[in-house]
């Protein structure tokens, strides 16, 4: 279960780590037992990921739930159309995590993965009706219409169906 951390004691307390303030009124830190992720956004439907932390007794599914429960909350309950990361190319873990997300490209660029998802690749691993209706209510009606508009001329397009 996610939860949003709301004042920074909180965050402090899911990571174990003493942190710099961060302004969580425009960042979303967002927790479970498993650890925190904490995205920042940069306007316009861009969010970029500055922090994701697994606690040391998380086993690798664990994260895995960690990370894809985090970027379906940000896709639901933000204006979030695309989610950037950027980690080092020694850090191992995080791109073997990658493949289990929905991603859309992992690119090395000045020494650095380079990671992007967007809604389109994250709603094609889910129901589109149910994706969309999860945003309606969380009051993002205009994105969750234009997330259907943009399915049904995919799908027209290419003739698949989802689910």
């Amino acid at each position: 279960m996610i939860t949003r951390a709301t004042t920074m004691e909180e965050v402090e307390t899911a990571t174990g780590m003493k942190m710099k303030p961060i302004d969580l009124k425009r960042m979303h830190a967002l927790c479970t037992d498993a650890g925190t992720l904490i995205f920042d956004s940069d306007g316009n439907g861009k969010h970029r990921l500055k922090l994701l932390y697994a606690k040391p007794e998380a086993r690798g599914q664990d994260a895995k739930d960690l990370i894809n429960a985090a970027f379906s909350w940000m896709f639901v309950n933000t204006d979030a159309m695309t989610i950037i990361g950027v980690f080092d190319l020694d850090n191992l873990a995080c791109k073997a995590m990658v493949p289990h997300t929905p991603y859309k490209s992992l690119i090395e660029s000045d020494g650095q993965y380079v990671y992007t998802i967007t809604v389109a690749s994250w709603i094609k691993a889910r129901d589109v009706n149910e994706a969309a209706r999860a945003m309606a209510d969380a009051g993002f009606p205009d994105k969750a219409n234009a997330v259907v508009s943009a399915w049904n001329a995919w799908v027209n397009k290419r003739g698949v169906t989802n689910g």
